[in-house]
């Protein structure tokens, strides 16, 4: 998880030097995004494995 994040982080900050300054923002929204969406598949994961309530094979690869 945590080596994905800093992949991500450096393709953030590549796309954020080699876009024009009207691209940025966009790239900053969708970073944002992605995070949080990083964010809720860990927790939903969590919660599963935590209370049991989903089959471990629904989140192998």
């Amino acid at each position: 998880m945590l080596k994905n994040a800093f992949r991500l982080c450096r393709v953030k900050n590549l796309l954020s030097i080699i876009t024009e300054n009207a691209y940025q923002c966009t790239t900053r929204l969708l970073w944002e995004y992605l995070k949080c969406l990083d964010c809720i598949s860990m927790n939903i994961r969590t919660y599963a494995q935590t209370y049991g309530c989903v089959q471990p094979r629904m989140w192998t690869n």
